[in-house]
């Protein structure tokens, strides 16, 4: 089940923000209580969402 960013918490998304990719992956290990490759999927699913947001087509 894919998680979109709204669904990921704040601290975990201003982390991303921030480019502190490992550090978004502790937090939402410690919030969620989620394995480490749960944890590292989600956050880069999130990441690659918004690359994509970011890329405009000309």
């Amino acid at each position: 089940m894919a998680e979109s960013d709204q669904d990921l918490p704040a601290q975990v998304l201003a982390a991303l923000e921030r480019g502190q990719k490992i550090e978004a992956i502790k937090l939402l290990r410690e919030l969620r209580g989620l394995g480490l490759k749960e944890a590292k999927d989600l956050v880069e699913g999130c990441g690659t969402d918004r690359q994509m947001a970011g890329v405009s087509v000309v």
